[in-house]
């Protein structure tokens, strides 16, 4: 089973500033990798990253080149890691677009680097989502898997959760 990951930023590949006399976390290489080859499995992955940037600056045009390079690549089955804060959004855009498609978009709360990331959690249900379900876009994070039209946010606890 081929799978195809794309990075495209967010706490989940955040890590220290490497710059001396930096403040702010910086963007790394893509956390999902690193996570997956770290364990046996027998699955062909491809690993891509796309725009590295936190989810509160992914834009619409960013967006739409994200789903040109889901369409132009002849993989069905997609993991995207994506910052918390707008991967609905990007879900949403991304299921009005995008066709034929197992997608699952997942993150972190914590970056994959600090000890008790809930990263290789919420990546281990993503691999289980995109070979199981039908074509479709998905969330896979905090221990649910949601079509993205049925989750939600809960902005006090920052969890995601299947609307009521």
């Amino acid at each position: 089973m081929k799978i195809l990951c794309i990075q495209t930023g967010g706490t989940i590949d955040k890590g220290y500033p490497r710059a001396t006399q930096g403040w702010g976390f910086e963007i790394g290489e893509a956390a999902i990798k690193e996570i997956l080859e770290n364990y046996k499995h027998s699955l062909e992955i491809s690993y891509e990253s796309f725009c590295k940037k936190d989810s509160m600056d992914i834009s619409d045009e960013d967006r739409q080149q994200l789903v040109h390079n889901i369409e132009s690549r002849n993989m069905e089955r997609v993991i995207i890691t994506h910052g918390t804060d707008t991967v609905i959004e990007t879900g949403l855009f991304l299921s009005n677009r995008v066709r034929e498609k197992v997608v699952v978009l997942t993150g972190s709360s914590l970056p994959a680097k600090f000890k008790d990331s809930d990263a290789p959690v919420n990546i281990g249900l993503a691999l289980a989502a995109v070979q199981t379900f039908r074509p479709g876009i998905y969330l896979a994070i905090h221990g649910i898997v949601l079509p993205i039209a049925e989750a939600e946010r809960n902005l006090d606890s920052g969890l995601f959760t299947r609307k009521k």
